[in-house]
């Protein structure tokens, strides 16, 4: 069964100032949803594997599937924790953790705090910006040479 593992910082999952759950919270909720549907569904691809970072163990992941906790200290880095799980996605509120999960060719990204509070318990929205995960910096340089494509596949 292929899974894609996502590895996601105690920082983000979890506020560290007030306790309780942090700005990534809502969607690791969102894909342990998507998780469960997949199982209902006999579903044998795709599944998501939840990984918390962290530098110590939580004492609560308020009912939330963490399929593993890998925690950092100084004789495995963040980095080498990254190359072991080989993460699609790395979420994390730091942003220089963010750059060096990039840098090391995975996908990352920083998660801040919102307005926005409308959450769903049956969808799972994401947003993207395409000029940083979608498309490459040649792909902006093509654009601003030649203008937008005219062809129709």
């Amino acid at each position: 069964m292929t899974s894609f593992t996502i590895a996601v910082t105690s920082c983000a999952l979890f506020n560290q100032e007030r306790g309780g759950r942090g700005v990534a919270f809502p969607f690791v909720k969102a894909i342990n949803m998507v998780n469960q549907h997949m199982d209902q569904g006999q579903a044998n691809e795709g599944r998501f594997k939840i990984v918390l970072i962290t530098t110590s163990c939580p004492k609560n992941v308020y009912d939330l599937e963490i399929d593993h906790i890998c925690e950092i200290t100084a004789k495995k880095t963040l980095l080498e924790h990254l190359n072991d799980l080989k993460p699609v996605l790395y979420l994390s509120t730091d942003s220089e953790s963010v750059r060096e999960a990039i840098k090391a060719g995975y996908g990352a990204a920083i998660m801040f705090q919102t307005n926005y509070t409308e959450l769903s318990d049956d969808k799972l929205r994401v947003a993207f910006d395409g000029d940083g995960v979608l498309f490459s910096d040649e792909s902006e340089r093509v654009y601003r040479e030649r203008g937008p494509s005219r062809r129709v596949c």
